[in-house]
Parts: C-alpha cells; sequence; structure tokens
C-alpha cells in the first residue's frame, strides 16, 4: 500500500521522506501518527454512515475504500511502534 498516493503519509518538516521511512522515528513519534490515523477513521466512519443514511451506494463504496486504506495504514504503523518498543 502507497501511504503518499492516499495522501495518508505525513511528512516530516525540512525532509522528503514520510513518518514511516525515518530510520529513527521514536515510539513517541509513531503513537502521535498512529492517534492522527484513528482521528481520520472516526471522521471517515462518521461520514460513512452519513452517506449510507442518504442511500448513496457509490459514495460509499469510496468512503469503505479509503477507510480499507487506513486501516491497513495503522496495522503498519502499529507494527512499527511494537518494532521500535523492543
Amino acid at each position: 500500500m502507497n501511504a503518499l498516493r492516499h495522501g495518508l503519509a505525513a511528512k516530516q518538516p525540512g525532509s522528503d521522506q514520510t513518518w514511516d521511512q525515518r530510520s529513527s522515528a521514536t515510539p513517541a513519534d509513531i503513537f502521535a501518527r498512529i492517534v492522527q490515523i484513528e482521528n481520520e477513521r472516526l471522521k471517515l466512519a462518521s461520514s460513512t454512515e452519513e452517506l449510507m443514511a442518504a442511500q448513496l451506494p457509490q459514495l460509499v463504496l469510496e468512503k469503505l475504500e479509503r477507510l480499507s486504506a487506513l486501516d491497513r495504514y495503522l496495522q503498519r504503523a502499529l507494527w512499527m511502534l511494537t518494532k521500535a518498543a523492543e
């Protein structure tokens, strides 16, 4: 999954690398990113529920695909946190 392509990767200030490409990402950095991902998931889930109530299946499908991408991105961040904590 290419997080940059999906607009999920956060660039580090003064760097062309995303947070997950840094070899020195601290557990605090990773945890902060996980919180950001979770907040985005909550917003997306809320908007998906509104679209379902409005019976807009195509838009719901797009939101579900993005939600799925966020879940994959979250799993990667959690793995990185586990690895950094070792």
